[in-house]
C-alpha cells in the first residue's frame, strides 16, 4: 500500500477553489451592473446587499450543487467565497430568499440572465462542436423536459410528473456537443411536454442564431412529435430528428407507405 506523507502547513486550503474560475467568467459579463441598475419591487433602491451580490452568491452555490437558500450561511464568513466571486457582501439566507422571490416576479431578471449567458459564450469564443451527416456539419440542439423530484415539499407548482414523482417539469435546450444551455422554461410538474413548445423552439432558434450561422439540427423525443413543431422548424430552415410517436397508427400503414416510396424496394 502506498504511504501518504502528511505535513503541516500555514496555507489556507479550500475545497471550492474552482469558484475562482467562475468568478473570472462572471467578471467578463455585464451581469452585475445590469442587475444593480434594475430596481425590484418592494426592495430599497440601495439595499445593503446589492442585486449583483445576491445573484453571484446563488450562482456560487449552484456551482457547488447546492440549491437551498440556507446553504449560503456556510459561506457568509468565508473570505475565499467572497474573494473568488468578487462579492462585496454575502447575503443572509432570508435576504437571498426574499430577493430571488422578488426577481421571479419580473421578466427583466430572466432576460438579463439569458442575454448575459449567451454573451459570455460568444465573447469567450467558446468552441461549439458540430455533428456530421454525410460530411456536412450541423450544430446539434437538444430539447427535452427534465422532471425534478420535489417530493415532500409544498412549493408552488409542484405536481405529479410523468416520472411518477412530485416536482417540476422544466424544458431545457442545449447546444453543441459541449451542451451549452441555450434556453430554459420553468413548468409545473403535470404540464405536458408539448405545451408551449412551438414558442420555446422559436425562442431557442433565435438564441442559437446569436452564437452560430452554421446549420442547426434539432433533436427531440416522441413527446414532441407534433405538426406545430415541424412548421416552426421548417419555416426557420432548421433540420431535425424527432422520434416518431405512432399513437393509434398501425404498423401495416407505415409498411405500405415505405413500400410505395420511390427509394424503397417493395
Amino acid at each position: 500500500m502506498k504511504k501518504f506523507v502528511i505535513e503541516p502547513t500555514k496555507e489556507r486550503i479550500v475545497a471550492q477553489a474552482g469558484l475562482a474560475i467562475v468568478g473570472n467568467l462572471l467578471n467578463q459579463t455585464n451581469l452585475v451592473s445590469r442587475l444593480n441598475a434594475y430596481k425590484l419591487p418592494d426592495i430599497s433602491r440601495y439595499p445593503a446587499c446589492s442585486n449583483g451580490d445576491v445573484a453571484k452568491s446563488y450562482i456560487g452555490l449552484l456551482c457547488q450543487v447546492k440549491s437551498d437558500y440556507d446553504n449560503i450561511e456556510t459561506f457568509r464568513d468565508d473570505a475565499f467565497f467572497a474573494l473568488a466571486l468578487d462579492i462585496q457582501r454575502v447575503p443572509s439566507s432570508p435576504t437571498l430568499r426574499q430577493r430571488l422571490d422578488q426577481a421571479a416576479l419580473v421578466e427583466k431578471w430572466k432576460t438579463i440572465l439569458h442575454e448575459e449567458s449567451l454573451d459570455l459564450i460568444r465573447h469567450t469564443n467558446a468552441e461549439i462542436s458540430p455533428v456530421y451527416a454525410k460530411d456536412k456539419p450541423y450544430i446539434p440542439v437538444d430539447l427535452d423536459v427534465s422532471p425534478f423530484d420535489n417530493s415532500k415539499t409544498k412549493k408552488e407548482g409542484v405536481e405529479r410528473t410523468y416520472k411518477g414523482c412530485d416536482g417540476y417539469a422544466p424544458m431545457f435546450a442545449y447546444m453543441g456537443q459541449e451542451g451549452y444551455c441555450l434556453h430554459v422554461e420553468m413548468r409545473k410538474g403535470s404540464v405536458h411536454c408539448q405545451k408551449g413548445t412551438p414558442n420555446f423552439i422559436q425562442e431557442t432558434i433565435q438564441s442559437a442564431r446569436k452564437l452560430t450561422d452554421q446549420p442547426l439540427l434539432f433533436r427531440l423525443d416522441s413527446g414532441n412529435d407534433s405538426r406545430d413543431n415541424l412548421i416552426i422548424l421548417l419555416e426557420n430552415h432548421a433540420s431535425f430528428i424527432i422520434k416518431r410517436n405512432p399513437r393509434k397508427e398501425k404498423k401495416t400503414a407505415h409498411r405500405q407507405l415505405a413500400n410505395s416510396a420511390r427509394y424503397c424496394s417493395p
